[in-house]
């Protein structure tokens, strides 16, 4: 992992003196509210729920849970079965198992997530063709990198670098991987600093409808991203969106306006990225844009003191205190460090484990609360009959796919659906032909779910091709125009 020669202990138990101030000064401010922390279970939340139901005048329901809430949504199946609770589409899940651990996750993300992708190659004829033995390959450049970092085009890029593009997974990144390893092999950096700067692997896996040009909603995605990696985690990216693009209503000429934006925010690699993905588009493109942020700007009054406490709230990413007395009830306690450090020695790719200092935090974190004892069924799995559809990202580190896998062995009715070139959470995206899956299972949960439509979203490797070679400026587009046409022959 990047910190692998962090002092452990040492950071562990400076984590665990700030953790015990902070819970337990949390913990005294709520029991003086009249709040019992210990009282803050999924379980107790399940009931709520169903109270809820209930009083709503319902007499059947569906759920659909996305992360922690399938693991709520789980709790109501094993605990409220008889509630009137018709159907659950589980996204993402969460399961109560004993090998579903947070600890193990956080070791093994994003070396079990990478190795996937290898794996999705090499049982591509075409991509095992033009990419053979990937997994080694990478392996062997990654040990090169570590000791000699490549010197290209008066740029360094070391191991930690590629470790950190060959991480994101997202969108259609996966198809471009292969080739940024074999170019770097051969000292080529080309495909490498598209995937850095955000240039390469935009595209949904599935055609997407939008009102949006898909030149400009790309370019605005990579915009928010990298002032986002810029930043830290008080950033504020919709701010820095809604100001600075909030200029370009109020000028005559959008694409000036946008160019000084970028240049006024921006440097280095992605300026230049930026400024390239902006040629790429039309004058009527930007036009358009401006006229829907002028007529957004005079539509709309803001109540600045409501903004402002708005902003605040959503700036908190996750509720301290119920994230955490959950986590450090039903889950850390059935939990070893022991076993989750030697996970390490059991990586094919150490330098792909997580962050030590993942750990650091997840264990930390229970220390000075006072809650309630724990139960055992936390660490069971939930059997069940009712019929439950389970949505499971091919590339998901925050749940990963094992874990849906575990989920659907003990439900009668469960049904797993792999969704390929996926991470987190997969029916809150824009997914048609996941949105016609889980649309059709709510309207007949006694049917078999029709999951042919996943095929068309396996990965459609970009290729290294003699003519015209990969190494002149049409690289791109022809790699992008395979992509879009789901071919993928032509030479290797």
């Amino acid at each position: 992992p990047i910190d692998a020669e962090i002092d452990f202990e040492g950071a562990l138990a400076q984590r665990q003196e700030q953790a015990r101030q902070l819970n337990t000064f949390c913990q005294d401010v709520f029991q003086k509210a009249g709040l019992d922390v210990r009282h803050f279970t999924t379980a107790n939340t399940a009931t709520d729920i169903v109270g809820l139901v209930d009083a709503l005048g319902y007499e059947r329901y569906n759920l659909h849970g996305t992360s922690y809430g399938t693991r709520l949504a789980l709790a109501i199946m094993r605990d409220h079965g008889d509630s009137g609770l018709r159907s659950v589409v589980l996204d993402s899940t969460a399961p109560y198992h004993a090998e579903a651990s947070q600890l193990i996750r956080d070791v093994r993300r994003p070396h079990d997530q990478v190795r996937r992708l290898f794996a999705d190659c090499a049982a591509d004829p075409i991509c095992a063709d033009a990419y053979p033995d990937l997994e080694q390959r990478f392996i062997a450049l990654l040990a090169s990198m570590e000791t000699a970092p490549l010197q290209i085009d008066g740029k360094t890029i070391g191991a930690d670098e590629l470790v950190a593009v060959i991480s994101d997974l997202s969108a259609t990144r996966p198809n471009y991987m292969p080739q940024m390893i074999a170019d770097l092999e051969q000292g080529v950096a080309e495909t490498f600093s598209g995937l850095q700067t955000q240039q390469l692997g935009l595209e949904p896996p599935e055609p997407q409808e939008s009102s949006i040009d898909p030149a400009l909603q790309a370019f605005l995605t990579n915009m928010m991203m990298s002032y986002a990696a810029q930043g830290d985690e008080e950033t504020d990216i919709f701010g820095f969106m809604a100001d600075e693009l909030g200029t370009v209503a109020s000028q005559d000429d959008p694409r000036a306006s946008i160019i000084q934006l970028v240049e006024d925010n921006f440097e280095g690699d992605v300026l230049q990225g930026l400024l390239a993905q902006l040629n790429g588009i039309t004058d009527d493109a930007l036009a358009e844009l401006a006229a829907g942020l002028e007529a957004t700007a005079s539509d709309v009054e803001v109540d600045e003191e409501a903004l402002a406490a708005d902003m605040l709230l959503h700036s908190q990413s996750d509720s301290y205190l119920l994230r955490h007395v959950v986590d450090c009830h039903e889950e850390v306690p059935f939990e070893s460090l022991d076993d989750a450090l030697a996970e390490y020695g059991r990586l094919e790719i150490p330098q792909l484990g997580g962050a030590k200092s993942e750990l650091i935090q997840a264990v930390a974190n229970c220390t000075g609360w006072d809650l309630a004892e724990v139960d055992p069924v936390d660490n069971e799995p939930v059997v069940s009959d009712i019929p439950t559809l389970i949505l499971q990202g091919e590339f998901d580190m925050a749940t990963p796919l094992g874990w849906g896998q575990l989920a659907v062995e003990s439900l009668e009715q469960g049904t797993l659906a792999f969704v390929p070139l996926q991470g987190h959470e997969v029916w809150t995206q824009e997914n048609p032909c996941v949105n016609t899956i889980a649309t059709a299972f709510l309207t007949d949960p006694t049917q078999a779910p029709d999951l042919s439509c996943l095929a068309d979203r396996k990965a459609r490797f970009c290729l290294l091709y003699t003519s015209p070679s990969p190494r002149d400026g049409t690289k791109d587009l022809v790699c992008r125009l395979l992509l879009e046409k789901w071919g993928g022959g032509g030479g290797g």
